[in-house]
């Protein structure tokens, strides 16, 4: 007698199968009793293994059998409210005309799918208003940087087809800094500070003015020239003279640039000072001519700084878009630190971990550089915060790639089926169901097949079920391998199973996001690219020293 919480994670299995021409899904499925069903909170892990389970076991049933089970459970499928989806981004309110805008990622990692967003944003708006797009990496912490992921991150931007007018580094311009940091000086807006960093902390925390924001100008351009060449890193940083009373702790004179006593994987040794963030890109989005820019809401602090560094230059600032942070995908967060913080535990094998959700993991597995730039079109410039399923960008790359994709069987982990009686045969499945044109595949049969090991607990003695596209069979014994006998060619409304030949077959193993790795067997004619394993899901097909490998995409 099946729980409460079974029976309830069966009646959401069979309407999401009833929603998606009879496939469901074990993510779909959790989420849904995750939010809806009170039971299911109580134990997360146990309703995670019930939910996969269950999806087993309606996956493997026909639709005509999952729809006689939803009458047997007095089921209604609900209707689908068809999302209305943005597929421009909509038009920028007292836009300055031609818009420059630049998207500048730090090459400390790989660009994950939290960076799209403005990424997708300062590239689109710019060919929107007939502008520039700039690309400028953020490279002023030599510590983090690393050469590697100049190239990355530009290859993964590459690959997902955007274009830029101006490709550039911070560290290209810090002759401007410099000397824009001077002009400050001799204004007296910025000062030196050779305290402690305990001390400067307890000082920003109780609003404590320090001696040295009372030094002259000379003094401080003075210890400025020392810091390029005579002090310890540590000993001295640039601070901007805003308000030590203020309210905001983060207005209480912030640092502007600091002693760095570490190669850069650019520059080398050439420079030690280097700039932080809200400095150098005042400068660097002034030289450029950067007339717009868009940025997720936790730089708003950064803001109220830049607006003072803009107005004691003696420049315009830039207008502004700010919107929502993507906080989570896939239960990831979309954070290098936190991401960091993963892998150091444990939970995360190491920053290319293919559950991270990355550009460049999402197109190993097959997803369209389109799908990924409309998902970001269709969110927006929203100003909210969410966490972005995974499901979602399925379902945009799912429209792209249902026409394109081949059919194929595959079975996973395969056991070998030995048919008496049968006539020897050639099964012509259809390479796309909705697309004969295209052809049909030929799976020579003579008496010995494989089928799925998954397959095994939902056979029977004495059971008939249908080899998908071939004959029906009985079951007559099951142990290491099955027998069975053959039961007419008649596509009675029976239970289908995936079979592939014993003879004309083709080793493959299939990847899956949280990196495990299943052996099967499918049917020949594979080829690099996307495709669709029948009851299974889409594929990305790679062959590597001769060998099939295939990147689980979705359902």
């Amino acid at each position: 007698m099946p729980t409460s919480l079974e029976l309830e994670l069966k009646k959401l299995a069979l309407i999401n199968a009833a929603q998606y021409a009879g496939k469901t899904n074990a993510k779909a499925v959790f989420g849904r009793a995750m939010g809806t069903v009170p039971e299911a909170k109580k134990d997360a892990k146990k309703t995670r293994e019930l939910s996969e389970k269950i999806v087993n076991e309606i996956n493997s049933l026909s639709v005509e059998e999952q729809q006689k089970e939803m009458a047997r459970l007095k089921i209604n499928v609900p209707k689908q409210v068809k999302e209305e989806r943005r597929t421009e981004l909509p038009p920028l309110k007292g836009a300055p005309g031609k818009i420059i805008a630049r998207f500048a990622p730090e090459p400390n990692g790989l660009i994950h799918f939290g960076h799209l967003k403005a990424a997708v944003m300062s590239n689109f708006y710019a060919k929107m208003y007939k502008g520039k797009s700039i690309l400028r990496f953020d490279d002023t912490n030599p510590r983090k940087e690393k050469k590697e992921f100049y190239d990355a991150i530009k290859k993964d931007l590459d690959a997902l087809g955007f274009k830029w007018d101006v490709v550039t580094k911070t560290t290209d311009h810090f002759e401007d800094i410099y000397s824009a940091a001077e002009k400050m000086i001799s204004k007296g807006l910025f000062y030196v500070c050779t305290c402690p960093q305990e001390n400067i902390r307890e000082n920003r925390e109780k609003s404590i003015e320090c001696a040295c924001r009372t030094k002259s100008p000379g003094d401080v351009l003075a210890l400025w020239k020392k810091m390029h060449k005579d002090m310890e890193e540590g000993t001295a940083c640039v601070r901007l003279k805003i308000d030590m009373k203020s309210r905001n702790p983060v207005l209480r004179d912030p640092t502007m640039l600091r002693i760095v006593d570490f190669e850069h994987p650019i520059t080398k040794n050439k420079y030690r000072v280097f700039p932080l963030y809200n400095f150098s890109t005042v400068i660097c989005d002034h030289k450029l001519g950067v007339t717009y820019i868009f940025r997720d809401k936790g730089f708003e602090n950064d803001a109220m700084i830049q607006n003072q560094l803009y107005e004691h230059l003696g420049w315009k600032a830039p207008e502004a878009s700010q919107f929502g942070r993507l906080k989570t995908m896939a239960g990831i967060p979309l954070s290098k630190r936190k991401q960091r913080e993963l892998v150091e535990k444990g939970e995360l094998s190491s920053l290319e971990d293919l559950q991270i959700p990355t550009p460049r993991n999402f197109l190993k597995r097959g997803f369209l550089p389109e799908a990924l730039t409309q998902v970001m079109i269709a969110i927006g410039p929203s100003k909210s915060d969410i966490d972005v399923s995974e499901d979602m960008l399925a379902s945009f790359n799912r429209k792209l790639v249902d026409a394109k994709a081949n059919r194929y069987f595959f079975v996973p982990e395969p056991v070998l089926m030995n048919i008496s009686g049968a006539p020897e045969t050639i099964a012509h499945p259809l390479l796309h169901p909705n697309d004969p044109k295209r052809g049909k595949r030929s799976l020579k049969c003579t008496g010995k097949i494989f089928v799925s090991k998954d397959d095994l607990e939902h056979l029977k003695k004495s059971k008939e079920v249908r080899l998908k596209d071939l004959y029906n069979v009985e079951i007559t014994g099951i142990g290491k391998e099955i027998t069975a006998k053959y039961a007419g060619g008649d596509n009675k409304n029976i239970q289908k199973i995936q079979w592939v030949p014993f003879e004309d077959n083709t080793k493959v193993t299939f990847i899956m996001p949280k990196g495990n790795h299943i052996n099967g067997l499918a049917e020949r004619g594979l080829n690099e690219g996307m495709i669709q394993f029948e009851r299974i899901g889409f594929a990305r097909i790679v062959k590597e020293a001769g060998k099939f490998k295939a990147y689980f995409a979705h359902h």
